[in-house]
């Protein structure tokens, strides 16, 4: 079992980067998870969306080929976005334009939102009607909003914290269990149903 964690924050070292790494370390001392990668858009670094990808020889491919394999190689995802004045992250949204049902089709994502203040319900709010037509991909519907952000998951201890910061933390492992349930239970469909995935109709109505 494989989870990938994508960073929408387009800042280095950011508060979202900081959540991201708490997730990943609840989620490598699981016995049912073999693995957990991470892409941090940190310093933007997947190029504006352009028509030309879809070219049999874009250059874009090549560019984009470390992310998209990373995404294949997920059975599930964690999708952390910020909330920017209101909204997603355009480099999340940017980098959300290349995602196919070959990546990310039939696989689970819980969303997190992050918020420096009280905030943060705006980004999940965003994902939830927006993203999964032609990517396939399926939200969970335990999702997370890190409220604060300044003040809590600052160590690594799943057990620590206190008030908040412990309830958040608590939240955290029960939200992943959701995730994880989820991709089981997507992947032995996957296997077992091959016309998922249909040549004639890749994209959502």
């Amino acid at each position: 079992m494989k989870i990938t964690i994508i960073i929408g924050s387009h800042q280095q070292d950011s508060q979202s980067h900081k959540v991201g790494k708490y997730i990943q370390h609840q989620l490598n001392e699981r016995d049912d998870v073999d693995e957990v990668g991470m892409v941090d858009l940190g310093g933007n670094p997947v190029p504006l969306w352009d028509s030309t990808y879809w070219q049999k020889e874009s250059g874009l491919k090549e560019t984009l080929a470390p992310f998209m394999g990373e995404l294949s190689s997920a059975d599930g995802y964690v999708i952390i976005a910020p909330e920017w004045g209101g909204m997603v992250p355009g480099g999340l949204k940017n980098f959300m334009l290349y995602w196919s049902e070959k990546e990310t089709g039939h696989k689970p994502a819980m969303i997190v939102g992050v918020s420096g203040s009280i905030n943060g319900a705006y980004p999940v709010a965003e994902l939830r009607h927006s993203g999964y037509k032609n990517s396939k991909i399926v939200y969970t519907p335990e999702h997370l909003i890190v409220r604060n952000v300044g003040e809590v998951m600052n160590d690594m201890d799943p057990n620590g914290g206190e008030g908040i910061d412990k309830e958040i933390r608590e939240r955290t492992a029960h939200a992943n269990n959701c995730l994880i349930a989820y991709a089981k239970a997507f992947k032995a469909m996957r296997e077992t149903t091959p016309d998922l995935m249909h040549d004639d109709f890749p994209y959502g109505m």
